[in-house]
């Protein structure tokens, strides 16, 4: 979804369908979704997996970083299963995908 940090209305929702990978922005600041948000847009599109992106690191600079944490995101989909990697690279295929979202 990029920094698109607009509610998901039905006609965008038929236009995307329920996509198998979505990239959320759940880091609040100026163009990405507070928490809450983000939890909503994954309850609309409803994909097979969510990488959350972007939000603040420990690597982030306190002072000019608007971005939250990604905990408080997780906090608010607790009970999906979540893969943490502790790499900035990730390679996907088809059999990476479960069944239901995560």
């Amino acid at each position: 979804m990029g920094w698109a940090a607009a509610p998901i209305e039905l006609e965008k929702k038929i236009l995307m369908g329920q996509p198998d990978l979505a990239l959320i922005p759940v880091g609040e600041g100026s163009k990405a979704y507070n928490p809450q948000q983000a939890k909503q847009a994954v309850q609309v599109l409803n994909p097979k997996m969510v990488i959350p992106t972007p939000y603040k690191t420990a690597a982030a600079n306190k002072k000019n970083c608007d971005l939250v944490a990604v905990d408080e995101f997780l906090q608010l989909v607790e009970g999906m299963p979540v893969r943490r990697h502790n790499s900035n690279k990730i390679t996907l295929t088809a059999s990476d995908f479960p069944s239901k979202s995560q």
